[in-house]
């Protein structure tokens, strides 16, 4: 595994995801120089599957489930995440350290909680290594009306203070710095 730090980008571009994923949530992968390689090397190699499934916004979507429960979650989920540039999409889907619960409630129950313990939420099944849980509430009924913009401001605000944690989890973490992360990761 400590091959990657020195694998040329060119090179690097042959190796299947799941590799890339043990290499950046193996302790080895401390230093940021090489990590970003990594991702760099991994961002060439999936431009072809880019096209091939859509984007990695889809590929997003289907990961964290948000099809099989709630059609109109996820469309607005779909038009939050495009706003997201490439490389900060790519950093929310090959990160082992953000771990996405969807659950039934009220549709505007967003969160983020970090760091996430075990003891802390003793009714989700945590992964090793988990250091974000981001929480959404999937509606209850389908049919009722729910608040669209209310609901695309709160994924923002919190993928905000998801994306900052990861960029520096000792950082000031208010809410203005979730919000000004989130513009600053836009396109």
């Amino acid at each position: 595994m400590c091959t990657l730090v020195y694998t040329p980008v060119r090179e690097a571009t042959h190796l299947p995801l799941s590799a890339v994923r043990s290499f950046v949530a193996s302790t080895q992968a401390r230093d940021a120089e090489a990590l970003w390689k990594v991702q760099i090397a991994v961002l060439e190699h999936e431009e072809e599957s880019k096209v091939k499934y859509g984007g990695y916004v889809n590929l997003l979507l289907q990961e964290w489930g948000f099809e099989k429960h709630s059609p109109k979650l996820a469309s607005c989920a779909k038009a939050v995440l495009s706003e997201l540039s490439t490389e900060w999409a790519l950093v929310l889907r090959c990160n082992p350290k953000i771990q996405f619960d969807l659950h039934y409630g009220n549709p505007n129950d967003i969160w983020a909680y970090f760091p996430a313990y075990k003891r802390r939420f003793p009714n989700v099944a945590l992964k090793a290594g988990t250091r974000i849980l981001f929480c959404l509430s999937v509606p209850d009924d389908q049919t009722k009306p729910w608040p669209r913009k209310q609901v695309s401001y709160n994924l923002r605000h919190h993928l905000g203070h998801t994306l900052l944690y990861l960029r520096n989890a000792r950082a000031s973490n208010e809410c203005e710095d979730a919000d000004r992360m989130w513009k600053e990761c836009c396109v």
